[in-house]
């Protein structure tokens, strides 16, 4: 349905038509009566409709590179003169393609978002009318509607080893891991400037650890009299459908987006009140800064803000994005998960919700935020709901197989999102402000716990990229124990991902892996591109016929050598079955599923454990979901401008 809306029916069943003609020509020479599974649905043609919008604004899309794409520019550099020139040089272009626009529909543009650091693109206000014109013209790629989206912890740090990092004086030169040195930036509804978990003077935090004084504050924090301090050092106020930032100071009003920071970087063991209790709650990494994007004031996000708040976040030097909101469309065509694509390409960890049922609706196949090169978190329960307490799936977590027919393998992991007590806004004046707190569930609550552990893995191990970090908490996450329901019922990978994050392990994790937002951009379907073919901690085929094969290349960053050896089903064979490595070395993994006994028309999923020699260091897995189809099969898309 949601393609259908995206391309117009007509278009939509037409492509379709022609992929399972062609499929059948195909299959025809080797099955009488086959089973098809469902055709991927990366289609585009030379004539994809322009969607009304429900804003009145839309993302025209320019053809060439963003400023961002054409410096290969990292985090730490994007400030450089290079890079601004870069910059300047794209929003010249977009200026000229304006005026051309202009003469076009007959008017002056008077208000316009330019997005040239990231996605060589504009957000204008127009009818769908001229957004058809436009879309013809020499020079822009796409044309996309701005829409709304939805927004989709005392006990959770504790739950998924975060005091073992904190407390554990070897893991770095000078200090444990609490995510020093790290800033994470929060897009959502604000934040409550006041609590004390967001406050950097001990007296009030209650944790004797001084924030070094920051070197730049950003957005309203750059003001002579702002609410910012040493810890909470940029803020932004981006509510207003336009992109552009004002200089209204972004008060959480709402109380997600305090939540969500709290979980992700509040400060350690912060008293306060709640049902007649004196509860301690911390942060997963509560010695991160935050600069916090207010994208949705008040709960109401439009795509527009959002990505400008991706934008600001890139500008700024983010190490980590936290985004516990959800997404609509394939991730090679929507703007937001373009947009992380492009900051994860800078060095920034992408931590984004797998997104909530209503409640009324189907869970299966419904998960968000496709990209391989965001971390997309379902919700698990902690030992607050159950004592001692397994690690029970949320009912309301959207789970895998992904959407649009990608074979990359959705959620990636799991951590507590269940009744998660965090800071929230601020309540009428003369009331206790220890009280300003709430519990919540959500996705929005598990997604701040990896980006809080990714923190704390980047403070520890500031040389590893996004990717690496993403692969640790995946390699190094819990299976056993993990279930689907309270009944007992074993999660699989299409509920959990990899499984329910144990940072303590990840940060200590022997090997890693990497890839790069190149080779992630070029495995998009509609371009021929395969996502099978990327280096991620996970391996998903769904048209698998008799066998089919994966490289994986692993990298050791133990400083002692260690020797592996590889636990497998029967049915999926990986070469070599030990290996042995130093520090720095790879080795790459030949996996190959074989068919072996009746088709059951469903996904079989499979652990591949790496058990470590010495045994100090953690055990580590791979996970695989395949299905097995009794015939041969080929997409062949039909790609348009």
């Amino acid at each position: 349905m949601r393609l259908a809306q995206r391309f117009g029916i007509s278009r939509f069943i037409k492509a379709l038509w022609i992929g399972i003609i062609a499929a059948a020509l195909m299959l025809s020479q080797v099955a009488a009566a086959p089973f098809i599974p469902n055709l991927p649905t990366f289609v585009r043609t030379d004539q994809k409709p322009v969607e009304i919008s429900e804003t009145g604004r839309y993302f025209i899309f320019f053809d060439g590179e963003s400023a961002l794409q054409a410096s290969k520019a990292t985090k730490g550099q994007i400030q450089s003169a290079s890079v601004q020139n870069q910059v300047a040089g794209v929003r010249a272009a977009q200026v000229q393609q304006l005026k051309t626009i202009e003469k076009l529909i007959g008017r002056k543009i008077q208000e316009r978002k330019h997005f040239d650091l990231i996605l060589n693109a504009v957000a204008i206000a127009l009818s769908l009318e001229e957004a058809e014109l436009i879309a013809a013209l020499p020079g822009v790629k796409d044309v996309q509607p701005v829409r709304m989206v939805e927004l989709a912890t005392d006990a959770g740090p504790t739950w998924i080893g975060a005091p073992l990092v904190w407390n554990d004086p070897t893991l770095t030169a000078s200090s444990t891991s609490m995510g020093e040195g790290v800033v994470i930036g929060v897009l959502d509804t604000g934040i409550n400037f006041d609590h004390p978990s967001f406050a950097s003077d001990p007296a009030i935090s209650g944790d004797p650890y001084v924030y070094p004084t920051p070197t730049q504050y950003f957005g309203v924090c750059q003001t002579p009299v702002s609410p910012c301090n040493d810890k909470v050092i940029g803020a932004y106020y981006l509510s207003n459908g336009t992109g552009i930032a004002s200089a209204t100071i972004p008060e959480d009003i709402h109380g997600h987006g305090s939540h969500t920071a709290s979980i992700a970087a509040g400060n350690r063991e912060v008293e306060v009140s709640y049902g007649g209790m004196k509860p301690k709650i911390s942060g997963m990494a509560p010695h991160a800064k935050l600069i916090v994007y207010d994208v949705c004031h008040g709960g109401t996000c439009s795509e527009l803000d959002l990505a400008a708040g991706v934008q600001f976040a890139a500008q700024d030097g983010v190490d980590v994005i936290n985004y516990s909101i959800s997404s609509m469309d394939s991730p090679y065509f929507d703007p937001i998960e373009l947009a992380f694509l492009e900051a994860q390409r800078a060095g920034i960890f992408i931590s984004a919700a797998a997104a909530n049922s209503s409640g009324v609706g189907p869970t299966k196949g419904m998960v968000n935020h496709l990209g391989p090169w965001v971390s997309t978190v379902s919700a698990t329960s902690h030992d607050r709901r159950y004592l001692p307490g397994p690690d029970i799936r949320a009912y309301f977590s959207l789970q895998g197989p992904a959407d649009f027919g990608l074979e990359v393998l959705k959620p990636d992991l799991a951590a507590p999102g269940i009744l998660i007590l965090a800071a929230s806004k601020d309540l009428p004046p003369g009331q206790d402000i220890l009280a300003e707190v709430e519990i919540l569930s959500g996705t929005s609550m598990s997604t701040p716990f990896v980006a809080g552990s990714a923190a704390v893995l980047i403070s520890a191990h500031p040389d590893w990229t996004p990717a690496e970090v993403k692969s640790a908490l995946m390699l190094t996450a819990k299976t056993t124990g993990m279930f689907k329901d309270a009944y007992g019922t074993p999660a699989d990978p299409f509920d959990i991902g990899s499984g329910r994050i144990q940072v303590n392990l990840a940060v200590a994790s022997g090997l890693v892996m990497d890839e790069t937002a190149v080779n992630m951009a070029a495995a998009n379907p509609a371009m021929g591109g395969d996502p099978k073919t990327l280096n991620l901690p996970t391996m998903q085929n769904n048209f698998c016929f008799k066998q089919c094969t994966w490289a994986r290349t692993l990298k050791s960053v133990s400083a002692v050598t260690v020797t592996y050896t590889v636990n497998s089903p029967p049915w999926l064979k990986v070469e070599p079955a030990t290996f042995t490595l130093a520090e720095g070395a790879t080795q790459t993994l030949k996996i190959t599923a074989q068919e072996s006994g009746v088709l059951t028309q469903t996904y079989l999923f499979a652990q591949i454990d790496l058990f470590p020699d010495p045994t100090s260091l953690p055990p580590l897995h791979l996970t695989a979901a395949v299905l097995f189809t009794p015939v041969t099969y080929y997409y062949l898309p039909i790609i348009g401008k």
